[in-house]
């Protein structure tokens, strides 16, 4: 009698994994059912969602190492919202600010904040960003542009699937967040286990 193949159980990241590939899959079927002008401006938006302007993330590409971190936070903004950056920034992303983690291991306070972009666009032509935004950008490793995709209300969904779908590539982690710009999380009460 012969035995069957051992299949490990999947991994959470490989759910995570299949539940991205699933939703992309869903959208690509929503696509024809809908008029393609309803989901975005461009007809193939879906499948141009893979460039990552943000120089600060080559050499991980270069050397294949992904950090880790207990949790990676996706939060889509637009160019403009630097106050709001900058007060996430200040507040609950900054570790020195948490009260009462002496007690904590150092694992739970790595988290990564990924502030997503599209690209700005007016009259059908693509604009360059402010100075403000580039010094920003060169500030800090936590801004990445998506450029297969132009900034609108309707491409919101476009860019956490392409958030989703980076941190995989380019981060291990235990726990993914999708949130906004303007709301606080609470991460020293989340990473207390």
């Amino acid at each position: 009698m012969t035995s069957l193949p051992s299949v490990e159980a999947p991994t959470t990241k490989l759910k995570l994994l299949m539940l991205i590939t699933a939703a992309v899959a869903g959208i690509v079927l929503l696509a024809d059912f809908f008029d393609a002008s309803l989901l975005s401006k461009e007809e193939n938006i879906e499948l141009n969602m893979t460039v990552n302007i943000n120089v600060n993330t080559t050499p991980i590409f270069k050397s294949k190492v992904k950090p880790d971190f207990f949790v990676v936070i996706i939060i889509p903004s637009l160019p403009n919202h630097v106050s709001e950056r900058a007060m996430i920034r200040e507040t609950w992303m900054n570790i020195s600010t948490w009260p009462d983690l002496d007690h904590v291991d150092e694992y739970y306070k790595r988290v990564k904040v990924m502030f997503i972009f599209g690209q700005v666009e007016k009259d059908n032509a693509l604009l360059e960003y402010t100075s403000q935004f580039l010094q920003e950008l060169d500030t800090h490793d936590d801004m990445y542009i998506s450029e297969g995709l132009i900034e609108d209300r309707t491409v919101l969904k476009y860019k956490v699937l392409w958030g989703m779908l980076r941190s995989h590539d380019l981060y291990n982690f235990d726990y993914l967040i999708k949130t906004d710009d303007d709301i606080m999380v609470n991460l020293p009460s989340s990473s207390r286990r």
